[in-house]
């Protein structure tokens, strides 16, 4: 997926920033498990699915665009 973000900004001569927020996985979950559904931008995970994305994120790197990486803890 993040091969095809970058070919559609290369159609249009703009170079990607990608902005990491490192969080701790227990803050991660706990976020997670407070929301309720009532925006609809809220996707609902169980702990389970959110552990599993969490333990499977593919840090990304310098080759990938300018990585700006900031500490949410």
């Amino acid at each position: 997926m993040r091969k095809k973000y970058k070919e559609i900004l290369k159609e249009y001569n703009l170079e990607p920033k990608i902005i990491v927020i490192k969080t701790l996985k227990s803050i991660v979950i706990e976020r997670i498990e407070k929301r309720n559904g009532s925006n609809a931008d809220e996707i609902m995970l169980t702990t389970e699915e959110t552990e599993k994305y969490y333990d499977n994120f593919e840090f990304p790197t310098e080759d990938e665009g300018e990585l700006i990486i900031i500490n949410g803890f």
